[in-house]
């Protein structure tokens, strides 16, 4: 690997490690749910900006967002890694929530677990 690709991949690492503590210390102060959605609103303001100065636009077929939301509802959605998370959030308060893993299943890692 050349120079430029091993800081290119030192300032990802850092980018992407970096997330995971911001997030716990904002998790101090701000419920999962509510910092999930800042963080997803912030990245789609930034990617429409990045879209405009390129002068391109969001494509609008409805084939594309049709697969655009089967994919989210199948990859993305984890009933038990929402409780995961929420139980990080209160565990910092000083109260332990129980996830059971046979109460939570999300789409996702249900077909993908199962088939």
């Amino acid at each position: 690997m050349s120079l430029q690709n091993w800081i290119l991949l030192i300032i990802l690492s850092l980018l992407w490690g970096g997330s995971f503590f911001f997030v716990e210390v904002a998790l101090a102060d701000i419920a999962p749910f509510t910092l999930v959605f800042l963080r997803v609103a912030l990245a789609a303001v930034a990617l429409l900006a990045y879209l405009k100065l390129r002068g391109e636009s969001i494509p609008l077929n409805l084939p594309l967002w049709s697969a655009f939301f089967v994919m989210g509802l199948l990859n993305s959605v984890s009933l038990r890694d929402d409780c995961l998370g929420a139980n990080a959030y209160h565990r910092q308060r000083g109260i332990d929530i129980e996830c059971n893993d046979a109460n939570f299943h999300g789409t996702g890692s249900t077909l993908a677990y199962h088939g």
